[in-house]
């Protein structure tokens, strides 16, 4: 059964060998002077255009279309194998296999072979293949046929690598975060991938309002660059804007009886006087009182702490303390209550307080000491 095989599988070679045979001249006889001369034999294969950098699978079908003399029409994308020989790159493209020696990814002119065949809805074995060695494009492909070309490959890389950003315009706060990476996304090349660094020139002061520009820029390794601007825009500086109060301080002789208590209590107990304010300070504290006698809390009714009324009364202060009290009706009761409180007694004899501010508004005392 063995010999049999062989001889059909010898029959059949012969068969197909005298179609796709090449015959080369080698030597040629000159009848002028009856020497030998060499036939012409150089073989520049096909040379493709210059191709663009780009994406091997891409790259390999431009190939396919120096090798047609119509070119190669293309339904689905090139999948890459991976091949155990490092030397040769391998595609499949439907039923057609490509074969190359050439690194369809690098820029420049180089010189290899190209083997295309199609095994069509079968797979056959590698030995029953008609190997052919063409000079020229073909016009088709015959199955059952391995066609090996000679290619000169010409690449190269004039695009500059893609960068992305976040917008061509952004705003940020007076003083608030500059960091130009922020508004950076991507950047990619076709030929370096995103393996590509990028540098940003120009700068933004943030303390200064109006419009910068930052320019991102980015070049390959074949020294194509990129450029792209981003315009960022500082905002104005918050204006601070004051309370307008219908309340001033309050001096009625309560406020002045309330802190002659107060200084004598602290007398005695060895400590300096309280100076009065009825500033901004005293302002600030007539407003709390006015607030806490609805609302009774170190919290404002608008959920802010008890300082921003000083700060909005202009008030100036390096630690602040605040005590209130609906206790009594005259100032000798409202204070008998603070003292009686520890916490609250803590901050009548504070020895780092230096002035005082003090509200009255329908029974409520409010107190403010400040240095």
């Amino acid at each position: 059964m063995k010999k049999q095989f062989r001889l059909i599988q010898s029959l059949f070679l012969c068969f197909l060998l005298p179609s796709f045979m090449e015959f080369t001249p080698v030597k040629a006889n000159d009848e002028t002077n009856n020497s030998v001369v060499e036939a012409e034999t150089v073989n520049k294969g096909i040379e493709t255009e210059t191709l663009e950098v780009k994406d091997d699978v891409l790259v390999v079908t431009e190939v396919l279309d120096s090798l047609f003399e119509d070119g190669y029409s293309q339904v689905t994308e090139a999948v890459k194998v991976e091949m155990p020989d490092e030397e040769t790159t391998k595609y499949v493209i439907e039923n057609l296999t490509i074969e190359t020696t050439l690194d369809l990814e690098a820029v420049g002119e180089q010189t290899g072979t190209v083997t295309v065949y199609d095994q069509g809805s079968s797979n056959v074995a590698d030995f029953l293949y008609l190997e052919t060695h063409e000079t020229e494009p073909i016009e088709k492909m015959e199955k059952n046929v391995k066609h090996t070309f000679d290619v000169t490959l010409t690449m190269e890389d004039t695009l500059a690598p893609v960068i992305t950003l976040v917008d061509e315009e952004v705003e940020i706060e007076y003083e608030g975060d500059a960091d130009p990476s922020q508004w950076f996304v991507s950047v990619v090349d076709n030929a370096d991938g995103e393996n590509v660094e990028y540098t940003v020139e120009g700068s933004v002061d943030t303390s200064a309002p109006g419009s910068y520009t930052l320019t991102y820029v980015a070049v390959d390794s074949n020294g194509n660059e990129a450029r792209k601007d981003l315009i960022v825009n500082v905002a104005e500086a918050p204006v601070v804007t004051r309370m307008v109060y219908a309340y001033s301080a309050n001096t009625s002789g309560s406020i002045y009886e309330m802190i002659e208590l107060i200084n004598a209590t602290r007398a005695s107990y060895g400590l300096h006087a309280l100076s009065l304010d009825t500033g901004a300070l005293g302002t600030a504290a007539q407003v709390r009182a006015a607030e806490a006698s609805t609302y009774v809390s170190h919290y404002r009714p608008n959920g802010t702490s008890y300082k921003t009324a000083l700060d909005e009364a202009g008030a100036y202060y390096n630690d602040a303390a605040e005590i209130l009290t609906y206790a009594g009706t005259t100032a000798q009761s409202g204070l008998n209550w603070w003292m009686s409180s520890p916490a609250h007694r803590s901050y009548i004899l504070s020895s780092t307080h230096t002035s005082i501010g003090i509200g009255y508004y329908n029974g409520m005392w409010a107190a403010i000491l400040v240095n």
